[in-house]
């Protein structure tokens, strides 16, 4: 059930406390705000219990995929993946580049704030979505005003000025959702928001405000990215603060699907956004505490198997949660079967899922180095043999894991 309030409402107060009206009658929106009879699946998760897992045991099958490595397709950080029909493509903010690689790992191309056929260089590639029913891939230049529109194949379409910013955004069905947290300098003014457009005409179909955006003094910190695609089209949505993972409904609003129950020991306090004690404080306290999550991220679901990363970071793991079974397991400490090195590295989350696999990187480095710790005698047919052809190189490109876990 969705309960829309507007400003015009007679006796609305009886609906929401009066904060909540008046950031909704200061911004002029009508905002969805979801029904607190919406069933939430409790997941009641202690990180440290976390299984150092036996890859033979919860791995079907591994795919592994070289990104070809030239002086055009050499790249240092995946930002952000996503997956298309026919391509990888890979954001690299320290490079401030865009990176086409076909689903075999050959290289196709790359956009740069040096390619010709854009006609006002971007200043800072943020965010990017992929809209493939429109065959639209729209990056946020986060140093302008400036959209850049490009088709699937990364062929420049046009610059779109931005009518409103968004902390980040995802195309879903035929709709634009966009994540707002807005930090007033004022500090009355504060809140987190999605807006939900139609994603042809940028005409706007409705507003949900988070249950707890209604506090002041959100001066903390943020996380990457929000939206998380997974197999048959779902979305989930994650935020600061907040310990629910939701998904995106068919009208685009998020419905909570899990929250995540944590020991005290590793949860904010319950007054954390409203304690006045706390303000201007709240991003010396997270820092300070390092066993204190403040967030979930890149979460991503095949079959049974729920895949999360904390922030702060948990012993610097990704975390499989068995939601049959409730079994979980801490991917940096669970050995890929086939070269011996963890399925995650350390401070690194799975980057996406495509039919059923997990996405995870591997750095060439740490793929060279176990490889020369192996006895000259036993490395003939150690490694796969797309594996093995790489090692008489000094450098390479990350190499793409797709892992298949049992079901």
């Amino acid at each position: 059930m969705i309960l829309q309030i507007k400003r015009n409402i007679p006796g609305i107060a009886v609906l929401l406390v009066s904060l909540l009206i008046q950031l909704a009658i200061c911004k002029g929106e009508t905002f969805a705000i979801s029904d607190s009879t919406v069933r939430v699946q409790e997941l009641r998760i202690d990180l440290h219990s976390a299984k150092t897992g036996d890859g033979m045991s919860l791995v079907d099958s591994i795919k592994y995929i070289p990104l070809e490595t030239n002086n055009e397709s050499e790249f240092s950080t995946i930002s952000q993946l996503e997956i298309t029909e026919k391509y990888y493509i890979i954001l690299d903010k320290r490079l401030n580049t865009l990176l086409f690689f076909n689903r075999n790992g050959s290289f196709y191309r790359k956009i740069s704030k040096n390619s010709k056929d854009i006609p006002t260089p971007f200043k800072s590639l943020g965010r990017f979505a992929v809209d493939t029913s429109r065959n639209i891939l729209l990056v946020d230049d986060y140093g302008s005003s400036n959209l850049y529109e490009f088709n699937l194949n990364g062929d420049f379409s046009h610059i779109v000025n931005k009518k409103m910013a968004a902390t980040d955004y995802t195309f879903f069905k035929d709709l634009k959702v966009c994540y707002h947290l807005e930090i007033s300098p004022a500090m009355n003014d504060s809140g987190a928001y999605i807006t939900i457009y139609n994603a042809a005409t940028e005409e706007k179909r409705d507003s949900y405000l988070f249950s707890n955006s209604a506090q002041h003094n959100l001066d903390a910190i943020d996380i990457p990215n929000h939206f998380y695609r997974s197999d048959g089209g779902q979305v989930f949505f994650t935020h600061p603060f907040d310990y629910t993972i939701y998904e995106l409904d068919t009208n685009g609003l998020p419905q909570g699907r899990y929250k995540i129950i944590l020991p005290l020991s590793n949860t904010l306090p319950t007054d954390f956004l409203i304690d006045p004690t706390l303000n201007g404080k709240r991003r010396d306290y997270i820092t300070s505490n390092k066993s204190i999550i403040y967030s979930l991220r890149n979460v991503y679901i095949s079959g049974d198997w729920l895949s999360f990363y904390t922030m702060n970071s948990v012993q610097g793991s990704t975390f499989l949660y068995n939601l049959a079974t409730g079994n979980l397991y801490n991917l940096k400490e669970t050995k890929d079967p086939l070269i011996g090195l963890p399925i995650t590295e350390w401070l690194a989350p799975i980057l996406g899922v495509n039919q059923g696999a997990l996405i995870s990187a591997i750095p060439f480095l740490s793929l060279k180095k176990k490889y020369e710790e192996i006895p000259k005698s036993q490395r003939n047919g150690f490694f796969p043999e797309e594996l093995t052809a790489l090692m008489n190189r000094k450098s390479h490109n990350f190499i793409l894991r797709l892992s298949y876990f049992k079901q």
